[in-house]
């Protein structure tokens, strides 16, 4: 019998009075990926991944600066 695959897509915009961020998700069973990023002059870029198995996980998260033009995090 085949598994049902389950993926769920979420988009979040946050509005404030300086900037505007727009953050993206998307999880499944193994994996989850998002990013976000700022809709200014000089916006910041977030991403992050997750990879699992039954008995372990894997992650990163990462951030690009482009004022500095520099990764973080």
């Amino acid at each position: 019998m085949a598994k049902s695959r389950e993926m769920i897509i979420a988009y979040i915009i946050k509005l404030s009075v300086l900037s505007i961020t727009v953050r993206s998700a998307i999880f499944t069973q193994h994996a989850s990926f998002t990013g976000a990023v700022g809709l200014n002059k000089s916006p910041a870029v977030d991403f992050s991944a997750a990879i699992s198995a039954s008995s372990m996980a894997f992650g990163g998260k990462a951030a690009y600066v482009t004022a500095s033009g520099e990764f973080t995090e």
